[in-house]
């Protein structure tokens, strides 16, 4: 997703609905491709949601710039009724359930009706759209028809969609079709950045590893690998942490580099309870059964005194208990799960079965990273224990905990592998944390490990075989 200002011409859509103020309005610009293997490829153009839903004046109808393209090898037949458009919708307080309305396209023209009559235009602007101009092209005209795509063939066009009325944005939002399962749709509440083709982590993990015995399986270990960011701080009744908005660059910056194929961030107040739960449920739906999933949050945490809970505090006032945070995690089927939670407290999110101290892998052979790579793993690690305040300061260019992760994937030793594993990274960054804590006399800050462990023969939960790996050659 790349975010850029551009100047949308008085007659196209956007400027329609702005009522002649949208010259010098943002743009977002945001690619997905649908399907598994990827079959369509959509480049979607269009002003932040909740931007333009202040501004309709009474309007309702929403359009999109659509450059649709078939990357498969086949011809692909769909019409226009049969995108689909998902936006989070914002019941109010005391819903708990996720809300989410799809929407599809309406006619053209019935869309440029319902604009002339709820905007007030002006005669010129009138004229230009009567006629086109040379300035931009007529949005009536330059309208998507249908998906009849040949192989590498293309098509653009505006589609027009209509949100009900008494609707109110929460910041999620994907796009689908009949066919597709949806994909999530870059706005201001949530970041997404979307790797379309080329290799993949898991063909590069193999080429660092290089040739495995023969007594090995050889094939891919693992399949798509997404994250989920979340970061929070500015608050409205806490104090602020600047480093949490470093920490979450940082490591979006990181996981990009690494390949991932999808990394989705949450950033500040827009980390509201209903947009998560419904990005949640979406990646529920969305991972299969070999994919892996890295779940970060950094932010406040909070313990009261009269509960024996602690909570992830957000910034809209509201707090989602940590246990739930992690509950849900546990229901997601994933080989490999990996969550990541920089906050006060944490380690009140654990069960029993948390380590402190943990050796790193010894003798560690090509053989034994595919096993690991190969086999299923589940973890959570936190910065600190269940009664911990974590440390954040300039020092460490944000949270304590984050340097920490972060210097331990750059180590010499992980370079020199060209591969890191859960638990080597765990150890490194629990040595710098507790090393940095005694250097400059701060109180305890203990990272602790939990393995949430994986499904076994007959409901069972068995020790997690495998772990998450990271890439580390060329870092």
């Amino acid at each position: 997703m790349v975010r850029r200002p551009a100047v949308i011409a008085a007659a196209t859509a956007l400027a329609l609905v702005m009522g002649g103020e949208a010259a010098g309005q943002q743009v977002w610009k945001n690619t997905t491709e649908l399907g598994t293997p990827a079959a369509l490829r959509l480049e979607l153009e269009y002003q932040e949601p909740s931007e333009l839903f202040s501004r309709l004046d009474g309007t309702l109808v929403f359009p999109l710039l659509v450059t649709a393209r078939n990357i498969s090898t086949q011809p692909l037949t769909l019409s226009l009724e049969d995108l689909r458009l998902d936006l989070g919708n914002d019941a109010g307080p005391g819903t708990q359930r996720r809300q989410v309305t799809q929407l599809r396209p309406v006619d053209a023209k019935v869309a440029l009706d319902m604009i002339e009559r709820d905007v007030r235009m002006s005669r010129a602007l009138r004229a230009i759209i009567g006629q086109g101009s040379n300035l931009a092209r007529n949005p009536y005209r330059w309208r998507l028809t249908d998906l009849r795509l040949r192989p590498n063939e293309s098509k653009q066009g505006y589609v027009f969609f209509l949100r009900p009325a008494g609707f109110r944005f929460d910041g999620f939002m994907a796009i689908s079709t009949r066919i597709h399962q949806p994909e999530l749709v870059a706005t201001a509440a949530v970041d997404v950045d979307t790797r379309t083709r080329g290799t993949g982590i898991a063909a590069t993990f193999l080429e660092t590893i290089g040739r495995v015995s023969d007594d090995i399986r050889y094939g891919r270990p693992f399949g798509k690998s997404y994250a989920l960011l979340f970061g929070v701080s500015k608050y409205a009744n806490a104090d602020q942490l600047p480093g949490a908005a470093q920490d979450l660059a940082r490591m979006k910056a990181f996981l990009i580099k690494q390949g991932f194929d999808q990394v989705v961030g949450l950033p500040n107040e827009k980390v509201t309870e209903r947009t998560l739960r419904n990005v949640q449920a979406h990646f529920q739906n969305r991972l299969g059964p070999d994919d892996r999933l890295l779940v970060y949050y950094v932010g406040h945490g909070e313990h009261p005194r009269t509960s024996g809970d602690a909570y992830l505090l957000l910034t809209e006032g509201t707090r989602v208990p940590m246990r739930s945070f992690v509950a849900w995690m546990r229901d997601v089927r994933v080989k490999h799960l990996l969550v990541l939670l920089d906050t006060c407290y944490s380690g009140e999110a654990l069960g029993s079965r948390t380590r402190g101290v943990l050796d790193g892998l010894d003798g560690a052979t090509r053989e034994r990273l595919y096993a690991v790579a190969n086999e299923g793993g589940r973890f959570v690690i936190t910065a600190g224990g269940a009664k911990e305040r974590v440390h954040e300061h300039r020092r460490w260019s944000g949270g304590l905990f984050t340097e920490a992760l972060l210097r331990s994937l750059h180590s010499s030793s992980a370079r020199k592998m060209g591969v890191v594993t859960t638990y080597q990274m765990f150890a490194d960054l629990r040595k710098f944390v507790q090393d940095e804590v005694r250097k400059y006399r701060l109180t305890s800050q203990t990272p602790l490990i939990e393995d949430l462990g994986v499904a076994a023969p007959g409901g069972r939960t068995a020790v997690s075989g495998g772990e998450f790996v990271f890439l580390t050659a060329g870092l």
